[in-house]
């Protein structure tokens, strides 16, 4: 019986890798890698400077047609950071996970997803690749109110249903949640409070949803709520029309808790792809934005800023983008504007 299990252990061995199990031993034969990259010029009053500001890398596997597995690895300013026991601080970049989540075809009408899940509030969260924006600054209200990328560790699901020619879409999940501690800034909004992924910061759970409805090819619009501990509320709309060259899109979200903290604020961005009119090959789209946010809502003397964008961006095919834009900035009780110029490449791969 010895000599028996002496020789079953050998095979066992032999048999497989004898350094531990790598990807060779899986048995998953599509993975496929990807991501994106994007490099930016800034010049305000402040700096002038070059940044290599981020560079993605997704890994996702089919492990069968209904089982799907992704994964987004973040490298901000190329990932330059340092160990906690260095005596090096100067940390200027970040490298972390932006998602890992495992989606499972439950029916036609419902996916079940779990893992570290893009909080679906707003539109621009959730796709908000740069090589995929239009501008190379993101909005106001996706940085301070809707502290983009927003993302926490959880379970929910997803799905679509058609009533006619209408389609309606559908995502919902319970997460950890923001820090549901008074850590709200009127500098940075809710920005300081998302969440990390070892350990909830008490024993409660949020919720977080958003409901589309797509009414044509050329349109959607979404409403989308968060709701956590410290009676914390945010509530969003966001919308998109497109026909022919002309597109509009926006955002607008709400944000208050239990320590009288309240946040509003709202884009509208249009374009208009001139290609057509001088006889371009590729979309060469001409770019407004104006923006407005309140960071201290209840206070009418403070936290009001608003911004105006305007630009161009070429796309030589539908994953490259080059992008230049102008900015006029104005901070509440400030008596001079705030100007920028920014310029950027991103391209998906």
């Amino acid at each position: 019986m010895v000599i028996i299990s002496l020789i079953f252990i050998v095979f066992q061995v032999f048999t497989h890798s004898l350094f531990g199990i790598t990807v060779y031993d899986r048995n998953v034969n599509n993975t496929t890698v990807g991501g994106y990259m994007d490099t930016e010029w800034v010049s305000n009053d402040d700096v002038n400077t070059f940044k290599a500001h981020r560079l993605i890398i997704q890994y996702g596997a089919r492990l069968t047609p209904a089982i799907r597995f992704n994964s987004e690895i973040e490298y901000e300013y190329a990932g330059f950071v340092t160990n906690k026991n260095s005596q090096d601080t100067n940390q200027k970049g970040e490298l972390k996970i932006e998602q890992a989540w495992l989606d499972h075809d439950l029916s036609d009408a419902f996916t079940l997803r779990t893992g570290i899940i893009l909080v679906p509030v707003g539109q621009l969260n959730i796709y908000h690749d740069s090589d995929l924006r239009d501008f190379t600054a993101r909005p106001l209200v996706n940085y301070y109110i809707i502290p983009t990328t927003w993302m926490d560790t959880g379970i929910g699901g997803y799905g679509q249903i058609e009533l006619g020619d209408i389609e309606f879409t559908y995502e919902g999940y319970l997460f950890n949640g923001l820090d549901h501690a008074n850590s709200y800034s009127f500098t940075k909004g809710t920005r300081g409070m998302r969440p990390n992924f070892k350990n909830d910061t008490n024993r409660g759970k949020a919720v977080a949803a958003r409901l589309g409805v797509i009414p044509s090819i050329n349109s959607e619009f979404g409403l989308s709520t968060y709701q956590g501990q410290s009676s914390q509320s945010m509530v969003a709309f966001d919308g998109r029309f497109n026909r022919g060259a002309f597109g509009l899109k926006g955002e607008a979200a709400a944000y208050t808790d239990g320590y009288n903290n309240d946040a509003s604020g709202y884009n509208i961005e249009s374009k208009f792809n001139v290609a057509p009119f001088i006889g371009a090959s590729h979309p060469i789209n001409a770019l407004a934005r104006y923006e407005s946010i309140d960071l201290m809502a209840n206070d009418s003397s403070a936290g009001a800023l608003t911004k105006t964008s305007f630009g161009v961006n070429i796309r030589p095919v539908p994953s490259l983008v080059y992008k230049l834009e102008y900015a006029i900035e104005n901070a509440q009780g400030v008596d001079d504007n705030a100007h920028s110029i920014m310029a950027s490449v991103a391209v998906g791969f």
